[in-house]
């Protein structure tokens, strides 16, 4: 089983996903919103408690995390560039590879091995389930999940 991860301002969404790239499936979906965002160091450790859960109670065998490149101010690093090195540091704990990937890479078809000209969030759409919050980050988290397989 594959994690995937994409953050967002004070909160990240999850998308396990097992099976292979032409059979692949959804195994659960999360969106984590973060209540300690008035601490830096009660944040801090929230997304650790976090992370850590999610890899414990799933064993997922590789995390893909999506990276910002315009981390350009304070509440772009907190939001970020903070959660990203607390990820890498709990892979590293457990012994799991992580994987940073771009908007830009999910956007190939080639990743997914799909015709010229497809949208892959318009692809990854068929495999939605009933949450909340589907658009964008639901949608980041299952591709950067699925360019694992």
């Amino acid at each position: 089983m594959i994690l995937g991860i994409c953050l967002e301002s004070e909160a990240f969404q999850a998308a396990l996903v097992s099976g292979s790239k032409t059979a692949p499936k959804l195994e659960q979906r999360y969106i984590c919103k973060n209540p300690e965002t008035a601490n830096l160091a009660r944040s801090a450790s929230w997304y650790e408690n976090r992370f850590f859960q999610l890899i414990d109670n799933h064993s997922p065998t590789e995390i893909v995390a999506k990276i910002h490149y315009d981390v350009k101010n304070q509440a772009g690093l907190i939001n970020h560039g903070f959660p990203l090195g607390i990820l890498a540091k709990c892979c590293h704990v457990r012994g799991l590879e992580l994987t940073l990937v771009t908007v830009q890479k999910l956007k190939g078809v080639t990743l997914f091995s799909l015709p010229k000209g497809t949208s892959t969030y318009e692809w990854i759409d068929q495999y939605k389930d009933t949450q909340p919050y589907w658009k964008n980050s639901g949608r980041i988290a299952t591709l950067a999940a699925l360019s694992k397989l």
